[in-house]
């Protein structure tokens, strides 16, 4: 855990000379510990200023390990997760991976909408023929 924080820091100010070891409030480890992954890490920063300034900058992570992405709230996590369980349909279906994108709750072939994401289920386009 305490690694963790030193991970954490260290990669984050790299970005953000602002953030140190301080501005850690919070990490910890997501999913099931597995041999053979490193596990996803959820770092919590205590001024907001930071955080804005990492979000802005995230794009420099592009070609590092890290992932920088902001809070999402339940329903927001829940409408992702449906909608990279249907691209993940697609994928393994035949579509080439570079063809699916995901605007907000809408998922889409190309230009062609597929479905969306409505309440906790997904609705496909009826005109949409794989």
């Amino acid at each position: 855990m305490e690694n963790d924080f030193k991970v954490a820091s260290s990669s984050l100010s790299s970005v953000v000379p602002s953030i140190n070891e301080h501005s850690v409030l919070d990490c910890y480890r997501l999913g099931k510990y597995s041999s053979e992954r490193s596990r996803p890490l959820l770092v919590k920063l205590s001024r907001s200023y930071d955080v804005n300034a990492l979000l802005s900058q995230r794009f420099l992570f592009a070609n590092r390990s890290l992932k920088i992405k902001p809070y999402m709230s339940p329903a927001e996590r829940q409408i992702e997760s449906i909608l990279l369980k249907e691209r993940r349909e697609l994928i393994t279906s035949g579509v080439n991976r570079k063809d699916i994108k995901i605007r907000k709750n809408q998922l889409f072939r190309g230009k062609v909408l597929v479905g969306e994401v409505i309440g906790s289920s997904f609705r496909s386009e009826s005109s949409t023929v794989s």
